[in-house]
């Protein structure tokens, strides 16, 4: 089997000279129509960041032969920073589509669509104390929390079977709606309040929480300095998941608790 990879990435900012045309195109039109007011921010700019990848695979199987070319995963990041200290982040992915034969197995078409993947608004304090609110990779291990939608950015060709994404199989809620308070410095920490999970596991809750329990996560990694990119930390998550009378073995409520370390030897990867 041959398998051959081509990805690509680009960015957009609005320039700086257009930028400033309109922003003191607007400034002098609102500095005329609300004089008491003593000063005017710019206009916030929004950064743009695409990435994307395409696959030709040969293979010889059973005495078949078959070639392919598959559009990988797609992504759109739009960032800005409002102020100096609100900004917030939405991330777009494209996936080939993907539906459930059954309960337990997976079947794929042969188009892809977009979807929200991530919606943060963020609110820094300083280096130690932060506010965000939005649709958040769950703050549960290094790997989910570091890696997003862009395989490019992630060390391995796939990610960690216990780490997919649900609507590929994964087990975790590696997504969740809520808000979270965090901090980075010689330790990083993430405290977060969420919708739990669905009755199905593999259902994000975007709008409606299934029952009045809210998921609870803590998120610790500590740095020490005597060892050069040496982390280590854990995880833990709390939540209770509704009865499923369709299940008949998920006919009362569920206790979830979720533990786990982690140890990191070096610093590739990003995250919210």
């Amino acid at each position: 089997m041959l398998i051959f990879s081509f990805f690509s990435s680009s960015g957009l900012t609005l320039s700086e000279e257009t930028s400033e045309v309109i922003d003191q195109d607007n400034l002098d039109h609102l500095e005329e129509k609300y004089p008491e007011v003593p000063e005017l921010s710019p206009i916030p700019k929004i950064k743009i960041r695409g990435f994307g990848d395409c696959t030709f695979s040969a293979t010889y199987q059973a005495q078949v032969y078959d070639t392919n070319f598959n559009l990988g995963n797609m992504g759109l990041l739009f960032s800005s920073d409002l102020n100096d200290r609100l900004s917030f982040l939405t991330e777009l992915s494209a996936y080939r589509d993907i539906y459930y034969l059954n309960r337990t197995n997976l079947g794929f078409g042969n188009s892809s669509y977009f979807k929200s993947q991530g919606f943060v608004l963020k609110y820094a304090v300083s280096d130690d104390f932060n506010i965000a609110i939005g649709r958040l990779h769950t703050a549960m291990g290094y790997w989910n929390h570091t890696f997003h939608h862009g395989p490019w950015l992630q060390p391995s060709i796939l990610r960690p079977e216990i780490y997919r994404f649900k609507y590929i199989g994964g087990i975790l809620p590696t997504h969740s709606i809520g808000a979270e308070i965090f901090g980075f410095k010689e330790l990083r920490y993430h405290i977060g309040v969420s919708n739990g999970r669905e009755k199905k596991p593999w259902v994000v809750q975007n709008f409606n929480d299934a029952n009045k329990s809210k998921a609870l996560t803590l998120f610790l990694t500590a740095q020490p300095h005597e060892v050069e990119r040496l982390r280590f930390g854990g995880t833990f998550y709390l939540d209770t998941i509704p009865p499923d009378p369709a299940n008949s073995g998920q006919l009362n409520k569920v206790n979830e608790q979720i533990a786990g370390g982690h140890l990191i030897t070096s610093r590739i990867g990003s995250s919210f």
